[in-house]
Formats: C-alpha cells, structure tokens, sequence
C-alpha cells in the first residue's frame, strides 16, 4: 500500500488471497480432513470443485482436482484418477507430480499413446528432471515400440526409449530396474553388445 517500488499491487494481493470462495475452501479443507479411503472425501472434494467452477467462471480449482486424483488412485480407480489429474493447471506447484501419476495411470489401462503424450514432455530437463520420470517414460516407450506395427515408428520409440532410460542411468547408474529397461531397450534395437552390458550389471548385483 505504501512503498511504490514493490512489484505487485495491493489489489494483486488481495485478489490472490481471496480467488478461493470461502465454501469451495471449507468445501476443500472438509475432504482433507475426511479419512483418505472414505468416500465421503470425493465428495466434499467435487463440491468444492462445483463451487469453484461456479464462482470463477468455469475456472479448475486444482488443489481440489490434485486431492481428487490422490483419491481415486489410492482405489485404484484409474481412470478418474487421470481425469482429475490431468485437470490439474500447469502453474500449479503439484502440476509435475499430478502429470506423472497422470501417465502412470493411462500406462496402466493400456492406453500407451496417452501416457506418452504426458510422460515424454514431463522428462525435459525443465519440467520434471527425476529418475522415475525417465525411467518411466522408457519404459512406456518400451510398450509402445512393441506394440507398433510400423517398423519406423517402433524404431523412433525404441531409440526414444534408450534416450530417456541413458538419462535416467547417468543419474542412477546402480538401479536395478533402470539399467533392466535400458538393456532391454538396446536389446529390443539389436545393440546386442550394449544390451548385454546392462544386463550382466543387473545379474551381477542381483542373482
């Protein structure tokens, strides 16, 4: 209010605190604090959605969404959970770790091309630089590559594959299950004698 050379305005501030409605947030904090299997906690979570959405014209409350995907992934719902999650707005600071579970669920339903469409763009260096994140966006590679009949797109995705899996093992080059997929991936590619590299590493600290 009274030092001009700040960076943001009162308004600004006041706008930030207050863009949550007051039920939607008792809405929000009524789920949290609801057991995590109830499913009384889905539905404080989508009233506070509701609520939201219709005090913001139509706007994603993403903390509400996030909660929602948490929930539905520990019921092993997989398909609402990538729903919710993928709801979550990239601004937000769960946005790399909802987009994650996100590709993990579609992985798990079979729905390799959706999974690679959030996976692959999520290991850039930028977004979300985690062994896990290349290791699992190898391995959806993997799948795909084996289930494409095109010979040159089952090429781009295995080189894909060992693209991301080398990432994953310059940054954990003890892991088991990376090095697993990287030999598998140079094997699928007849880079036979790399394949075997990793492989023996693998055998060697676990027989």
């Amino acid at each position: 209010q009274r030092d001009k050379t700040l960076s943001f305005s009162r308004n600004q501030l006041i706008q930030e605190a207050t863009r949550v409605p007051p039920q939607a947030f008792e809405a929000y904090m009524k789920g949290l604090l609801t057991a995590a299997k109830d499913p009384t906690r889905a539905i404080y979570l989508k009233n506070a959605m509701k609520l939201f959405e219709k005090e913001n014209g139509g706007a994603v409350y993403s903390q509400a969404a996030f909660a929602l995907g948490e929930f539905y992934l520990s019921q092993a719902q997989l398909k609402e959970a990538a729903e919710y999650l993928t709801m979550v707005q990239k601004k937000e600071p769960h946005y790399g770790e909802a987009q994650f579970y996100a590709g993990l669920a579609y992985w798990k339903l079979g729905e390799d091309k959706k999974a690679l469409e959030i996976l692959v763009p999520l290991a850039d260096e930028k977004v979300m630089p985690l062994v896990a994140v290349y290791n699992n966006a190898g391995a959806v590679s993997i799948a795909a590559a084996k289930a494409e009949k095109k010979p040159e797109d089952k090429t781009r995705l295995l080189l894909q594959a060992i693209t991301l899996l080398s990432r994953a093992a310059d940054s954990s080059p003890d892991d088991g299950t990376v090095l697993f997929n990287y030999g598998y991936a140079l094997f699928l590619s007849e880079k036979y004698a790399e394949a075997a590299e990793k492989l023996e590493k693998v055998v060697a600290a676990n027989q």
